[in-house]
């Protein structure tokens, strides 16, 4: 899902806040919870007056995200961060309201809330339904969940742009990238959903291609 966002930053009295709303998602037929939303920064985003340089750190280590009450911190992961382009970072909204009334707060510059949250690193963006998350950000695609289901490259796979920051290419061959079966990777009752985003420059003809696979109690490969 795409949501429409809109930014409006302001200094307050513990550094800088930003006011993100959700109005693209209305007339849903439900409340998404504990849902990863991505949010781009980049310099004076939607006209915001937002700007890198008023971070205490380099690598966005005093951004917090909070809810519309300005009262709990929000668990968050950086995807990429760089303060000359895009920094792509996944905010777990904890309610999405269905009428694009919805809100979050994020906030930097504030010396007393300067240091790295765990959430950043530890999987906690991603709920429990999530068995894994490959950002493709790097060829041996690790896993920002908590299972740290990472998989390694295999032959002709390097780093490209992405819809979302950075992206792998596969040469069409040789290329794939494998990851481990664990037990929460296997199919049960409930089923096991796999999403990928891809480009296809050519789209094959009468052969068959995979872009992913998957057997019961096998390997997950990229292909």
């Amino acid at each position: 899902m795409v949501l429409s966002v809109t930014f409006a930053a302001r200094t307050d009295a513990a550094g800088y806040r930003m006011k993100i709303s959700f109005p693209g998602h209305t007339n849903r037929t439900e409340v998404l919870t504990n849902f990863p939303v991505l949010v781009v920064l980049t310099n004076n985003v939607g006209g915001s007056g937002f700007d890198f340089s008023r971070f205490l750190s380099t690598n966005g280590y005093d951004l917090r995200f909070r809810n519309d009450l300005d009262t709990t911190d929000l668990n968050y992961e950086i995807e990429s961060w760089n303060t000359n382009a895009a920094s792509y970072v996944w905010v777990q909204v904890p309610a999405l309201t269905n009428n694009g009334t919805g809100y979050i707060w994020a906030r930097w510059g504030d010396a007393a809330n300067a240091s790295q949250l765990p959430c950043t690193t530890n999987g906690a963006t991603w709920d429990a339904s999530f068995r894994g998350v490959w950002h493709m950000s790097q060829t041996n695609a690790l896993d920002s969940s908590t299972n740290q289901n990472a998989g390694t490259a295999g032959g002709g796979v390097t780093l490209t742009t992405g819809m979302i920051g950075s992206g792998c290419s596969f040469n069409g061959s040789s290329g794939r990238i494998t990851v481990p079966d664990k037990a929460n990777l296997d199919f049960t009752a409930a089923g096991l959903t796999i999403e990928a985003w891809v480009r296809v420059p050519v789209l094959p003809g009468s052969t068959e291609k995979a872009i992913l696979r998957k057997e019961s109690q096998w390997s997950l490969e990229f292909l």
